[in-house]
């Protein structure tokens, strides 16, 4: 396998419930380039003055590189070579449509993406991101729970 992206939503669970999952170790140690992606997004409001988002343009920077650090932090608790450990944190409108776009552009064979806490095995796919990517991306998609 060339290209595997793992799609890191909340670093903490992830370390903590995945890293050391014999799963994710072995597609870790199958792939030539493993990305570690997040998709920060942006929200909206209207109120009775004018419309705003947040966070602010002027944050981004700042926001960028602690989920830069975090990914690096992620990867190493993954044992993933540097030479091997792509990272990349988006902000962005829609993060379904960027980890879409993420995929296509580095010609992904498989993403690696992991549902919030959930009770029963059919209520897996009703994470809106496991489920549009599930549905829509380009290549293997692997759920983890």
């Amino acid at each position: 396998m060339s290209n595997l992206v793992i799609c890191i939503s909340d670093f903490d669970k992830f370390k903590n419930d995945f890293t050391n999952k014999a799963l994710i170790n072995n597609l870790v140690n199958s792939s030539k380039k493993v990305h570690l992606f997040h998709a920060f997004e942006k929200t909206f409001y209207n109120n009775e003055f004018s419309p705003f988002s947040w966070p602010d343009q002027k944050d981004f920077p700042e926001i960028e590189k602690k989920v830069t650090d975090k990914l690096k932090e992620c990867g190493k608790e993954l044992g993933i070579k540097a030479d091997a450990l792509v990272v990349s944190a988006n902000i962005c409108e829609n993060a379904n449509e960027e980890i879409l776009h993420y995929l296509k552009d580095v010609k992904a064979d498989t993403c690696v993406v992991a549902t919030r806490k959930v009770g029963s095995l059919s209520e897996v796919f009703q994470s809106s991101t496991t489920d549009f990517l599930v549905r829509y991306a380009s290549c293997n998609t692997v759920v983890l729970k």
